[in-house]
């Protein structure tokens, strides 16, 4: 038999407007709503991706995050709010690789921004992704990893612009990302590259199709197939992370002699115990509230269900939960036999946390530190007054005046110099402003639709530097 012989065209008669064409009448359809419809010209597609972009810009990031800015701090968004970082700057920043290793941190005036037009089409495709699906901070910040290895790929270093992307520049990126990334952040950066490249393709903002996809294998540690959740190796893997028995012995050691242990202790022994029965994400745990359990009395006059755990007819106790994955309210079963540790792990936080709520609740409500309760707004006290009141150590009243001029409290301007002195009411504004400065993002409670849990009645709220030195203050409560 004779196998067909196929005539190639010779490269020259090639017409490469036809090749682009066709290979874009291919491209994958896309589900979402596009703002705008793509023409030939990858110019003209680029100003309409980045109008679309500050369109949308003002009504999704409110927040007081500036369109012109180059450092945006997108902390009081939904989807970046964390409670474990709740104090931490969330911010996105469009500059270049600064050459440091990871987590190293660089000084502000250190950083070089992206060079324009390449810093706008960033700040665009930030835009458009979060508006598609809300994202954390720390994915914006692999997706600006990403646009930094291109970046450094683009031949124009003066006026880099993405229209001049090939994908063999794509290739040079993750050849450059081999080289200083372990395999599980490789997978993870090559995910974002396609995300850009896509988003290229889609809004036809290259001259050439962007078909550019991963080269590097999905990780076990991301669900990819090398992961074996059955076999032997993977039960090996898992019995390595479970605790051992003499870390439960201890434990439950503890936990037997829990009015004996130091108080600094307790909070993180319930939190131990809860986290272990229950199999709560840090993020889960922190977000507990007064309420997330019902009470003993209600608890006991539940009807009966079957237990999934054995089978039998049982009152299951649920907590109830913002989780973490989902992004919505969630119950989890408590272990039947678990019941009462549970019900005792949770009346001790409301214990301990009892001071920090209140002192958070007067703050919010009532816009007054409770440690100057017994004072009215326009009494004066000296420094050495405020300094024996709340217990700071030392003879000299220096370091009080200081601590207060740090909190944006004046001092009386009457006052004498030897006899410096402050208004209770400015102490009471100064803090306050400062502790609803350091929880903005949930000021007004956490959690959404019908239930919004206020930061007083968190569970798990403790002071900033509870513990050391510096607790005399006992003012910012915020969760553990």
């Amino acid at each position: 038999m004779i196998d067909k012989v196929i005539e190639i065209e010779p490269l020259d008669d090639l017409d490469f407007g036809k090749v682009t064409a066709e290979l874009r009448s291919k491209r994958r359809e896309q589900d979402t709503i596009v703002l705008f419809h793509p023409s030939d010209s990858c110019q003209e597609n680029l100003h309409h991706f980045i109008a679309g972009a500050k369109k949308i810009h003002g009504s999704m990031f409110d927040y007081g995050v500036n369109w012109d800015d180059l450092i945006w701090d997108i902390r009081g968004f939904e989807s970046t709010t964390s409670l474990k970082d709740l104090t931490h700057a969330s911010n996105v920043l469009f500059t270049q690789d600064n050459g440091k290793g990871p987590k190293i941190k660089v000084s502000r005036k250190d950083e070089v921004p992206f060079a324009e037009p390449f810093a706008t089409f960033a700040k665009a495709f930030v835009t458009h992704r979060h508006n598609e699906k809300p994202k954390s901070h720390s994915n914006h910040m692999v997706a600006i990893k990403a646009l930094r290895l291109l970046y450094q790929e683009l031949p124009n270093s003066l006026t880099p612009c993405v229209s001049q992307l090939l994908p063999e520049h794509f290739n040079k990126a993750i050849s450059c990302a081999m080289g200083t990334q372990a395999k599980p952040t490789l997978y993870v950066t090559g995910v974002h590259l396609t995300a850009i490249a896509e988003s290229l393709d889609e809004y036809r903002l290259t001259a050439t199709p962007m078909t550019w996809k991963n080269p590097i294998p999905r990780n076990y540690k991301h669900g990819g197939a090398s992961q074996n959740r059955g076999g032997k190796e993977a039960k090996k893997e898992r019995a390595k992370q479970l605790p051992k028995t003499d870390l439960l012995l201890f434990l439950a050691a503890l936990w037997g002699t829990y009015e004996e242990i130091e108080e600094r202790d307790k909070a993180l022994v319930c939190m131990s115990i809860i986290l272990l029965l229950c199999g709560f994400r840090m993020d889960e745990f922190i977000g507990l509230d007064l309420n997330c359990i019902p009470s003993r009395e209600e608890y006991d006059k539940l009807p009966l269900e079957i237990d999934p755990e054995t089978g039998t007819l049982a009152r299951i106790l649920r907590i109830r939960v913002l989780a973490k994955k989902k992004g919505h309210w969630d119950e989890k079963i408590v272990p039947h036999c678990t019941v009462d540790t549970i019900y005792i792990a949770v009346e001790r936080l409301k214990a301990l946390s009892k001071p920090q709520r209140l002192t958070a609740q007067i703050m919010l409500e009532e816009g007054k530190w409770n440690r100057f309760l017994e004072f009215d707004d326009d009494d004066y006290l000296t420094s050495r007054e405020v300094k024996e009141h709340l217990g700071f150590p030392g003879a000299s009243a220096t370091n009080t005046i200081s601590t207060l001029a740090l909190h944006g409290i004046q001092r009386d301007p009457s006052s004498l110099k030897r006899k410096t002195r402050f208004r209770v009411g400015d102490i009471h504004d100064g803090f306050c402003d400062r502790y609803r400065e350091r929880i903005s993002p949930i000021i007004n409670g956490f959690g959404h639709d019908e239930l919004i849990i206020p930061i007083w009645e968190f569970l798990t709220l403790r002071y900033l530097n509870q513990y050391t030195p510096k607790e005399r203050l006992n003012v910012f409560a915020e969760p553990l």
